[in-house]
C-alpha cells in the first residue's frame, strides 16, 4: 500500500490509487475543496485545475471499472456505446444505469461489439454518466477502450502485429516449442544476458572476458544443440553441433566488444548517445517485467533509463530496447517503444514521447519520437488479438 521505488524513482502506489478512486464512485466523496490533486500523467505532481477544468468530485474514473456493451450504434460521424456496468459491490449507486461512450467514427474499436466486456479508460461525467473520448486526442494516458480487460497479451506478440496480425495469433494460439531451436532467437538471448552482466559490472568492464562467453554457451547448450539439429548434413551430427557452438562463440565475441563499448560510452562515461541529442544520465532498471492490469499486457523492458536532452535540465524516464539482429528499420521495433512508453506512464514515471532502440550488432542507435496515434494503434491490436481468440 506503500509508494514503489524503481531503481531512484519512487512512484505512487496503484493501490492507493485504485482506493482513491473508488472511494469518489460508491461514497461520493467531494474533493474539489482541495486547491490541488493528482496530475494523472504523473501521480507524484500536482496541478491546480484551470477554470476550464471539471472539478475532480464530478467524474467518475473509469480505470477501475468494467462495462458490457448493451448497444453499438452510430449517430452521424460518431460512434456511440451504450454500456452496463458490472461489479459486485455494494451498494451501487449507478447500478443498472445507462453509461455511454462517444467518440468519432474511425477504424478503431471495430472489434468491440455487442455483447463485449470492456474497460473505458477515460472519466465520465457523474452526472450524464458519458464520456467523449475526443477530449484525450492529445493525452497519452487515457482515451482507450480496452477489450476483455482481464486476458493478457505479451509484449513480443503485440509488437509484430503491425507486421502481420494473423502470425502474432497464430504464436499465441499453436505456440510451436521449436522455435527455442532457432539460432538467431538463442542468439538475442545470449546477447540480452551478455548486456545485463556487463551492465551489472561496468566498474570493471575489462575483466569481463571470453571466460564468460564459454560460460554462457555452456548454459544454453541444449537449446544450442537443438539448434544443430536442424543444420544436419549426411547424417554427421558432430560436425552440425561443433559448427553452431563454433558459431555462437564468434558471434557472441562480436557483440562482447560492441555492448563494452556501449556500456563504457553511454553508461559509465554517459556521452551523447549516437544519433541522438540525449545522454543517459542514470539506470534505472534491467529488465524490468510488468504486468498491466490497465492495458491488459505483459512484458519485460530491456533497460529503463533516465535520459537528459542536450542544452535542457529537464529529465525524463525512456525505454531503451536491445536488438541483436538487423539494423534495418522495422515497425515493429517501434511498436514495442511505443508499448514501453505506455507502460512507463501507468507507473506514474515523468517521461516524454522519446523512446530508444540500439542495434548491438552495428551500434546504430535510433531515436523513437511516439504519438498519440502510435499508442491508439497498440491498444487496438491488443483489442483484435483479444477478439481472434
Amino acid at each position: 500500500q506503500n509508494p514503489i521505488t524503481i531503481g531512484k524513482v519512487k512512484v505512487a502506489s496503484r493501490l492507493e490509487t485504485q482506493l482513491n478512486s473508488m472511494k469518489r464512485i460508491f461514497s461520493g466523496t467531494e474533493e474539489s475543496d482541495q486547491p490541488e490533486r493528482k496530475s494523472r500523467n504523473c501521480p507524484n505532481q500536482t496541478f491546480t485545475p484551470s477554470s476550464n477544468e471539471v472539478p475532480a468530485a464530478s467524474r467518475i474514473l473509469g480505470d477501475n471499472l468494467k462495462f458490457t456493451v448493451k448497444k453499438r450504434e452510430r449517430l452521424k460521424d460518431r460512434l456511440i456505446l451504450r454500456l452496463e456496468l458490472i461489479s459486485q459491490q455494494e451498494p451501487m449507486p449507478y447500478k443498472g444505469k445507462e453509461f455511454r461512450v462517444s467518440m468519432k467514427e474511425s477504424e478503431l474499436y471495430k472489434e468491440i461489439v455487442e455483447g463485449s466486456t470492456v474497460k473505458v479508460l477515460g472519466e465520465f461525467d457523474k452526472d450524464t454518466l458519458e464520456c467523449s473520448l475526443d477530449m484525450y486526442e492529445n493525452d497519452v494516458h487515457n482515451g482507450y477502450l480496452v477489450l476483455e480487460p482481464d486476458k493478457y497479451v505479451p509484449t513480443t506478440t503485440l509488437s509484430y502485429c503491425s507486421d502481420c496480425l494473423v502470425k502474432s495469433f497464430c504464436n499465441v494460439a499453436f505456440p510451436i516449442a521449436e522455435t527455442k531451436a532457432v539460432f538467431p532467437l538463442r542468439l538475442g538471448t545470449m546477447v540480452h544476458s551478455l548486456f545485463g552482466h556487463c551492465i551489472s559490472n561496468r566498474e570493471n568492464l575489462e575483466e569481463i572476458s571470453e571466460k564468460y562467453i564459454d560460460s554462457c554457451i555452456s548454459e544454453n547448450y541444449l537449446e544450442l544443440y537443438a539448434a544443430a539439429m536442424n543444420n544436419v548434413k549426411d547424417g554427421n551430427i558432430e560436425e552440425a553441433k561443433n559448427n553452431i557452438m563454433e558459431k555462437a562463440k564468434a558471434e557472441l565475441l562480436h557483440y562482447l566488444n560492441n555492448v563494452k563499448k556501449v556500456v563504457k560510452e553511454n553508461f559509465v562515461d554517459k556521452k551523447t548517445l549516437p544519433g541522438t541529442d540525449y545522454a543517459i544520465t542514470d539506470l534505472i532498471a534491467i529488465e524490468q517485467k510488468f504486468f498491466s492490469r490497465r492495458f491488459g499486457i505483459i512484458g519485460q523492458i530491456d533497460a529503463t533509463v533516465e535520459v537528459q536532452k542536450q542544452g535542457s535540465s529537464e529529465k525524463f524516464i525512456a525505454p531503451i530496447e536491445l536488438k541483436s539482429g538487423s539494423d534495418r528499420d522495422q515497425m515493429a521495433h517501434f511498436v514495442q517503444c511505443a508499448i514501453y512508453k505506455l507502460l512507463l506512464h501507468e507507473l506514474g514515471c515523468p517521461v516524454n514521447d522519446e523512446g530508444f532502440l540500439v542495434y548491438l550488432k552495428t551500434l546504430r542507435v535510433v531515436q523513437v519520437k511516439l504519438t498519440k496515434a502510435d499508442y491508439n494503434e497498440v491498444v487496438n491490436n491488443r483489442n483484435k488479438l483479444i477478439h481472434m481468440q
